[in-house]
C-alpha cells in the first residue's frame, strides 16, 4: 500500500558556506544531465543541475556521474576516484535500482558500501545525499518489485545513520503523472528538460540548501 509507506524529510546540516568551495558529484544520468533516455546518441547538456547550482551557489565542481549507474556503479565511481580533498560530496541516485527491480536488501547493502567508502575516502568532507525526484512514466528496464519511495527510505536511513545529510528529491516540484505539465518538466517523464527541468532541479536544491 503505498500510502502506507513512510515518508521522510529533509535532513540537512545548515548553514552551508558554498562560495568559493569545491564539492564532487556521484550519480546516474540525471546528475550526469540526460535529457531523455536514448543510449546511442548519450543526450546529455551541459546545463545539468550540478551546473546550474554550483553557478548559482559559487561553487566549483567535478561531476563523476554515469549514466544508468545504479547504487554499485555509483559505489564504483566513489572508488575509482579514490581520496579526495574537495569540501563537499553530493550523492545522487536511486532510480535505475528501481527500474531494474534491485532487490531492497541488495539495495540496502550497496548504500552501506556507499557509506562506508565515503568515510574512507572522504574524511571530514560534508556529504549530502539527494534521492530520487519523482517521474511521470517508467523507462523499461525490468518490472519494479517495489514503490520508489522504499528505495528513498532506504538511501535516508543509512544516510543518516552514517551522518550524512539527505534532500528528499520528491519534494521538489516535478509531477508523478502524465500531463501538460510533465511535457514541459520532463523529456522522456524521467529526465528533466535543459530549458526547464534542470533548473527546476538547481533551485530546488538551493532553496533547500541556503
Amino acid at each position: 500500500d503505498k500510502l502506507s509507506i513512510i515518508k521522510y524529510g529533509d535532513c540537512v546540516k545548515k548553514p552551508y558556506t558554498f562560495n568559493a568551495k569545491r564539492c564532487d558529484v556521484f550519480g546516474d544520468s540525471i546528475a550526469r544531465g540526460w535529457v531523455h533516455w536514448d543510449t546511442t546518441k548519450y543526450p546529455i547538456t551541459e546545463n545539468n543541475w550540478v551546473k546550474l547550482f554550483c553557478d548559482k551557489v559559487g561553487m566549483t565542481f567535478t561531476n563523476h556521474a554515469i549514466g544508468g549507474s545504479s547504487s554499485s556503479g555509483v559505489l564504483a565511481q566513489i572508488t575509482d576516484v579514490g581520496k579526495l580533498t574537495s569540501d563537499y560530496v553530493f550523492v545522487a541516485f536511486g532510480v535505475n535500482d528501481w527500474q531494474d527491480a534491485i532487490a531492497l536488501n541488495v539495495f540496502r547493502n550497496n548504500v552501506n558500501a556507499i557509506c562506508n567508502a565515503l568515510k574512507e575516502n572522504f574524511t571530514g568532507i560534508d556529504v549530502i545525499f539527494i534521492t530520487p525526484i519523482n517521474h511521470a512514466e517508467i523507462i523499461p528496464h525490468k518490472t519494479p518489485i517495489a514503490d520508489l519511495q522504499e528505495y528513498r527510505n532506504i538511501i535516508t536511513e543509512v544516510a543518516l545513520s552514517s551522518g550524512y545529510s539527505v534532500v528528499q528529491g520528491n519534494t521538489f516540484p516535478f509531477p508523478d503523472k502524465n500531463g501538460e505539465y510533465a511535457s514541459l518538466v520532463f523529456g522522456d517523464g524521467i529526465h528533466p528538460t535543459e530549458k526547464i527541468g534542470y533548473h527546476i532541479y538547481a533551485n530546488s536544491l538551493s532553496a533547500k540548501l541556503n
